[in-house]
């Protein structure tokens, strides 16, 4: 398989050579031609097919050196940007792989070049963020000690004892995943055990808060999908489809970096549990610091129809007992209300001006935005809060 390699190398170094025109290096032009010769080579069939029934993952293991080799001749040239896109378009296509064919897909090779390239602009933050990915991924398929485990422990400061918590909620994913088509359940992807950790471990909240410069992770589209899949109320019990909502609402929230979640929080008075309490861990104040405060609420409703009043109104008294400003229900039939002078959404405006409290409400059509990447749920958050200040542009 050398052979191959040297070719794509071979071809891969002529896109830049043809991009480097009299008026400037065109790296747009370039990291397209990549692009579409990277997926090319990768279909069904093709001399960098990534799927697991090649001997030794070979393929894959060449596919996912020319993403990562070629973004950090991205990052060489001063490009960095321009590096990460490449690197998550083959992200993002073994992701969906291993969705759509449910078989696993060698992704820790990829997510330890973007862990390589944020090492070189020096953010700890990102490179924390996809190592712990990739020890992850190593676990689920029994590799112990790897690379993403060496950085998060020894480069990142990782400590034993969270490092074997972490692991610790992977050995139940691991042998559930081994059996047919488990990879395109939410627990086939490492994502959930990050999820499972930052909930069940806040004393390690403090390794979600490294400094980095991104505003957001991106969403791993795939566990996105499959998070979804879960909160289908089909063959599922009420608890579990509310649990599934939960979940999501608290990956979505892990994505904003120095954000962490604790589930069912109970109050001291044992007169109410909140679905999701995050806390944000950030030393320095941020914009998103002083839009959500230092603590949030999250209420969670996957129900078949659109809440009403007295869910609404019941979660803003439990944003006044906690004395928190900002809190944020994830209803995906939204809200609505008996009538137009109780209408859910007049109550939620009414709260803003007499106690200065904000409420957003993320629906279906947010999170399907989401998976698709053509929205966020910090992007949701500012904007609802921004709305219910000032109004909605006529535009």
């Amino acid at each position: 398989m050398g052979a191959f390699l040297v070719t794509h190398n071979e071809m891969i170094h002529q896109f830049f050579i043809d991009g480097e025109q009299s008026d400037g290096f065109h790296s747009e032009e370039v990291l397209q031609k990549i692009i579409a010769y990277l997926q090319t080579s990768s279909q069904r069939g093709g001399p960098l097919d990534p799927r697991p029934e090649y001997e030794d993952e070979t393929r894959a293991e060449e596919l996912v050196r020319l993403y990562g080799a070629t973004a950090m001749r991205f990052l060489e040239i001063g490009m960095p940007f321009t590096g990460t896109e490449l690197l998550l378009n083959g992200w993002d296509y073994l992701n969906g792989l291993q969705l759509q064919e449910k078989v696993k897909t060698y992704k820790a090779g990829l997510t330890i070049w973007f862990s390589m390239l944020y090492e070189k602009l020096n953010d700890q933050g990102a490179m924390f963020y996809w190592s712990i990915l990739t020890h992850g991924d190593d676990y689920l398929v029994g590799h112990r000690v790897g690379e993403g485990m060496q950085r998060v422990r020894n480069r990142l400061g990782m400590s034993a004892q969270a490092l074997e918590q972490f692991n610790h909620l992977i050995e139940p994913m691991h042998g559930r995943a081994r059996k047919h088509d488990s990879w395109a359940l939410s627990s086939g992807f490492p994502e959930d055990a990050i999820v499972k950790f930052a909930i069940t471990h806040p004393e390690h909240s403090h390794l979600f808060a490294l400094p980095t410069s991104l505003l957001e992770f991106p969403v791993n589209q795939a566990y996105l999908r499959a998070l979804l899949a879960n909160t289908d109320a089909h063959h599922k019990t009420t608890t579990a489809i509310g649990n599934a909502l939960e979940t999501l609402a608290a990956y979505l929230v892990m994505l904003m970096p120095g954000l962490t979640p604790r589930r069912n929080v109970r109050s001291e008075t044992q007169d109410g549990e909140h679905d999701l309490v995050v806390h944000n861990s950030h030393l320095s104040p941020t914009v998103d610091t002083e839009t959500f405060g230092r603590s949030f609420l999250i209420e969670c409703k996957n129900w078949s129809t659109p809440i009403g009043v007295s869910e609404v109104g019941y979660f803003l008294y439990r944003m006044r007992l906690s004395h928190t400003k900002f809190g944020a229900i994830f209803s995906r039939n939204g809200i609505t209300g008996q009538d137009k002078d109780r209408a859910a959404d007049s109550l939620i405006r009414r709260a803003y001006h007499e106690d200065n409290a904000i409420c957003v409400v993320v629906t279906q059509q947010h999170l399907e935005q989401i998976a698709k990447r053509e929205n966020s749920l910090r992007s949701i958050l500012l904007e609802g809060a921004r709305a219910i200040q000032f109004g909605r542009s006529k535009n």
